[in-house]
């Protein structure tokens, strides 16, 4: 199975990691973490501290905060 082709499907991507969305974003894990606690993307917390997000939703923040991004 090609795990690749649904990555950026949302009902089956894998939460990951701030950190791990810092590398594969190629963003500063200060500004993921800046982004987090502002809310520009959504954040989720499993039973512990540690927080996991989307890559893809992190993609779409980047993007809408883009000058001339989708409004």
């Amino acid at each position: 199975m090609d795990t690749h082709s649904n990555f950026l499907n949302p009902s089956t991507e894998p939460f990951i990691t701030l950190k791990l969305a810092a590398e594969r974003s190629g963003v500063s894990l200060f500004k993921i973490r800046s982004g987090a606690r502002n809310g520009a993307f959504p954040i989720y917390t499993f039973c512990n501290t540690r927080k996991y997000c989307r890559l893809s939703e992190i993609m779409t923040a980047i993007e809408n905060s883009r000058i001339g991004g989708a409004q």
